[in-house]
């Protein structure tokens, strides 16, 4: 079992072995401190904090090994993300769903990734690996959305998906789960369900700078397919793409006017993907092809992720301002950049970085984060 300052502040992680505990946190930190979500390259780090310089690296690496062995991979990776979550505060509004994939040898990862915003930034809170080239279907979506909706509230919240992410089954399945939803849709879908002209509606969302609605005339659900201008005249940056005169998305909300403002939240997730891929833990770089170890490897990556938003949160002040061209600005460094140089410049060895948990478990107030069940 759990010392007990851990199994006071962690009550998640209460049911596994103190030896699972502690390397759960040794590798969080090793993540942090190597920037690498390989095993290979994780373990030369463990001499260091661990202060055990004589120690043979394979020992180090035999130690890794086990923690993905564990018998328990599931219920580990639904622990780590409860235990995660008690660091957060406050209430969520939009959910975020999206896909990343790459190729790992033979194998296609697939990660079907469900994530929140906190604080203007993308936090997964549940994934899986569909192991699998292509899109998701609706019926794999909508398992995954089940599973989501046993650990987290998601009723009233607003989902964010793009073009991949259609079918009248998968809409029918979110308006009756009481989800309301902003998907980005390709031109013409759904053209013959419109109960207004689609030609007509175009040439009108081309006069206009506001959005432009009509029902979908389904049985099972009454939705707004939205309309809207494309008011940036530049060119996409991908030659592989087409310049796109107009949006189009299907909606369950009742105001179609707030349409675009809320689908460029989006973006978020593709900047958490770039933190936790390329600009950050390289996710990419993994050496396990199980999908149970894929998936607990991701619970740890967001653990890490989580603690260095949290990090940059604390000194967010210290953040300047980058001013472009055009008037607009924002932040010269993204709070998880920042709470990840802090992690680092601070938090040295292992005794340290304990200390540090221990504080921030402590800050963390029971039950807080009322969007867990």
């Amino acid at each position: 079992m759990l010392p007990v300052t851990f199994q006071q502040l962690t009550p998640h992680l209460a049911p596994f072995s103190r030896g699972i505990v502690k390397n759960l946190f040794l590798i969080a930190q090793a993540l942090v401190t190597s920037r690498s979500s390989n095993m290979n390259t994780v373990k030369d780090r463990l001499a260091t904090l661990l202060g055990k310089a004589n120690r043979q690296p394979a020992s180090h690496y035999k130690r890794l090994i086990r923690f993905f062995n564990t018998s328990q991979p599931q219920q580990l990776t639904k622990a780590i993300l409860r235990c995660t979550f008690t660091l957060l505060s406050g209430r969520v509004r939009y959910l975020i769903l999206d896909a990343t994939t790459w190729r790992l040898g033979q194998k296609d990862v697939h990660l079907l990734v469900l994530s929140f915003i906190y604080q203007g930034v993308a936090i997964p809170i549940l994934w899986r690996d569909l192991d699998k080239k292509g899109h998701s279907n609706s019926h794999e979506r909508q398992s995954f959305m089940e599973e989501a909706a046993q650990l987290y509230n998601l009723k009233g919240k607003i989902l964010l998906a793009d073009r991949e992410y259609t079918g009248k089954l998968w809409f029918t399945f979110l308006h009756q789960e009481g989800i309301d939803f902003v998907i980005r849709i390709q031109r013409e879908c759904y053209k013959h369900d419109t109960l207004t002209s689609y030609p007509t509606l175009e040439r009108k969302a081309m006069r206009r700078k506001r959005p432009v609605w009509t029902w979908l005339n389904w049985a099972d659900c009454r939705l707004k397919l939205v309309m809207c201008r494309n008011e940036d005249p530049r060119p996409p940056k991908d030659p592989r793409k087409r310049a796109e005169p107009v949006f189009y998305w299907l909606t369950s909300l009742e105001n179609a006017q707030v349409v675009p403002a809320h689908y460029r939240k989006r973006w978020r997730i593709e900047q958490c993907f770039k933190a936790l891929k390329t600009n950050g833990f390289h996710l990419e770089s993994m050496n396990f092809k199980q999908s149970t170890k894929i998936e607990l490897l991701l619970a740890v990556v967001v653990f890490a992720y989580v603690l260095s938003v949290k990090a940059g949160e604390a000194v967010s002040d210290q953040i300047g301002t980058k001013t472009y061209q055009n008037g607009t600005s924002s932040p010269a460094q993204s709070l998880f950049k920042k709470g990840l140089e802090v992690l680092n410049a601070t938090l040295l060895v292992f005794d340290q970085f304990m200390g540090y948990l221990l504080c921030i478990f402590k800050l963390a107030k029971p039950r807080r984060f009322c969007f867990v069940q």
